[in-house]
């Protein structure tokens, strides 16, 4: 006997919700479980982590101390477990910086409260226990270290004012004098001399002063160690802090994740070149794109006749949102840097070849190709949003005397004003991700000045820029050497998906509201 039909079609219907439900929630398992992963190794690398003294000793060697980081991963060689140490950066190769260590040649770990960890300003750092300060030939008391560290800072503040600041002057004016053929003995040039060897006394003198502050520590080999202060960052002892010390450190040190340069190969330091730099690619892509996009989807879906042409050209957007990224970075690097970029480096800067001006992957070209990669986006949610205006609103207007130019702007955009701004927000989100086309097309991993400068003409559309995707990649690929260049990586892929959440969160409230306002 078979069962009901209507039975079998409430069964069929049963097993699509429940499978449907099974692969929904296995989706979002899936993106709680990168999310979780993303931010507890990205609040890891800002967060204070207590040093291990470890006291070990082997059949092979004699017994040492050893100053670093435990991992709890336990490595399986045969029937013997490892775990990893990882030490201090100074003084030691970036490939010797993790150690293996046998658990059962390990005597005892300790965590004294008087070992620090000593950040240094190239991005490294040292594990060792601070003995005393050597200032000016004295022997002073670790209590006066934060206000040496002030001292030196501002001796370093006043240095770098003078050489990056007067002596760069100094010496474009004596180019710009030599260039003309004003002679040695003139007295503009004898002036800018004096000032010239004035300045680099001053320099020599602060130089002096700053190599007299130092302090002296004793590393894990029990060896005294002396270590400039002008090559110190900060020092904290994290052993000896509480909680709310240690979030106190953390939110320093996120601060200067924020608004410092990269250092050691991108291995450490902050990230604000390329937060910097993506920025501005974004704001110039926005401004390429969003009156592109708007045009387009206005006269698709006002002036353009229904007709196999415009279906066919609708089909081709469409189609333009499913190339692969790469492909875009191809088209750039092959139309607007090599034939664009070479051709306004011929008419223009003819005088520079061969070195190239804009024949080379820069700032300009990638937000240009960056527009063109998310056109499709700025199109298709503009024309959504302009076919849900109902069609009695423009009717009505036409019926006062309005014309279609005066409906379309004074009705439908400010009706359909929320798709655009969502298109905006979506397609800047999805440029601030993207890392293969800006390989090709003028993000690189390390850049040595920012597009933005206060020299004419202040805004260098030729330079290449770092972008935070590609500082992501950087790292992934080259900075899994050590724990702290993994730490980067992951703090900046946490910063990358905060902006990317943020900002869909934007496009969401914005939407919302702004449906709410007009009602559509």
């Amino acid at each position: 006997m078979k069962p009901p039909a209507h039975f079998l079609y409430a069964l069929k219907e049963q097993s699509v919700k429940f499978f449907a439900g099974l692969a929904q929630a296995m989706v979002i398992f899936a993106l709680l479980g990168i999310l979780i992963l993303v931010v507890g190794k990205g609040l890891e690398f800002f967060w204070p982590k207590s040093i291990q003294l470890v006291n070990y000793e082997s059949n092979t060697a004699a017994s040492q101390q050893l100053f670093g980081y435990v991992s709890s991963e336990r490595l399986q060689t045969g029937h013997e477990g490892r775990i990893w140490l990882n030490q201090d950066s100074w003084q030691r190769p970036r490939n010797q910086t993790q150690v293996l260590l046998n658990p059962k040649f390990i005597s005892s770990i300790e965590e004294p409260e008087n070992l620090a960890r000593i950040d240094l300003n190239d991005g490294r750092f040292l594990l060792a226990q601070p003995i005393f300060l050597n200032i000016i030939g004295e022997h002073l008391q670790l209590e006066q270290l934060p206000q040496a560290l002030n001292i030196v800072t501002d001796l370093q503040e006043q240095y770098a004012n003078i050489n990056e600041g007067d002596m760069v002057s100094i010496n474009t004016a004596i180019a710009s004098l030599r260039a003309k053929g004003v002679s040695e003995d003139s007295a503009a040039m004898q002036t800018l001399l004096e000032r010239y060897q004035s300045n680099r006394k001053e320099l020599s003198e602060i130089e002096k002063v700053l190599a007299q502050y130092n302090i002296v520590v004793m590393d894990a080999a029990s060896e005294m160690q002396t270590l400039p202060l002008q090559e110190v960052r900060q020092v904290f002892y994290p052993n000896g802090m509480g909680f709310f010390r240690k979030l106190g450190v953390m939110s320093s040190n996120l601060l200067l994740f924020l608004t410092e340069d990269t250092r050691d190969a991108n291995q450490s330091g902050g990230v604000f070149p390329a937060i910097f730099g993506t920025v501005l690619m974004v704001l110039l892509m926005a401004v390429i794109v969003s009156p592109l996009g708007i045009m387009a989807a206005i006269y698709l879906t006002e002036y353009a006749p229904n007709n196999a042409v415009v279906s066919l050209i609708r089909l081709a957007v469409s189609n333009l949102a499913a190339v692969p990224s790469v492909v875009y970075g191809v088209f750039g690097l092959g139309f607007f840097v090599y034939q664009m970029g070479g051709s306004i480096d011929e008419l223009f800067y003819a005088d520079t070849l061969p070195n190239p001006t804009f024949g080379t992957p820069g700032l300009l070209w990638a937000s240009l190709t960056m527009a063109l990669l998310t056109l499709p986006v700025v199109i298709v949610a503009t024309e959504e949003g302009l076919r849900r205006v109902p069609e009695s609103l423009r009717y009505s207007s036409y019926a006062l005397g309005a014309t279609r130019y005066e409906t379309i702007r004074r009705i439908v955009l400010p009706v359909a004003s929320s798709s655009l701004l969502t298109g905006i927000i979506l397609a800047v989100a999805r440029a601030a991700g993207e890392v293969a086309p800006m390989l090709m097309v003028g993000a690189v991993r390390y850049a040595p000045v920012l597009p933005l400068d206060g020299e004419f003409p202040y805004l260098h559309l030729e330079r290449q820029f770092m972008h935070l995707g590609v500082l992501i990649y950087d790292g992934a690929f080259h900075g899994q050497s050590t724990q702290q260049g993994a730490g980067m990586m992951f703090a900046t892929c946490l910063l990358l998906l905060l902006v990317v959440l943020i900002l869909n969160f934007i496009a969401i409230m914005v939407r919302n509201r702004l449906q709410t306002r007009y009602g559509y």
